[in-house]
């Protein structure tokens, strides 16, 4: 059985992959969630940015910097929605 260690994308270089013997799965749980009405933001570019540095900047750049492990082991991502 692997065993699994959960990293933030800092540390996803490859020193960790070395350490972990390789990335088989990048498995990105996170998200920021806005809970209020969007007529009532004052600072719409703001919001939107913390909001995309999240969700999608945070995704990309762990994808990002594990393909090359992802790939040297046939490693997955799993993409999971919510609707």
């Amino acid at each position: 059985m692997k065993q699994a260690l959960f990293l933030p994308v800092k540390l996803l270089n490859r020193r960790s992959a070395e350490l972990l013997e390789g990335i088989d799965l990048l498995h990105y749980v996170v998200g920021q969630a806005m809970h209020c009405y969007l007529e009532n933001i004052t600072n719409l570019q703001l919001v939107m940015h913390k909001m995309m540095s999240t969700n999608f900047y945070g995704a990309v750049y762990c994808t990002y910097y594990a393909i090359p492990h992802l790939k040297a082991s046939r490693g997955q991502v799993p993409i999971y929605s919510k609707t």
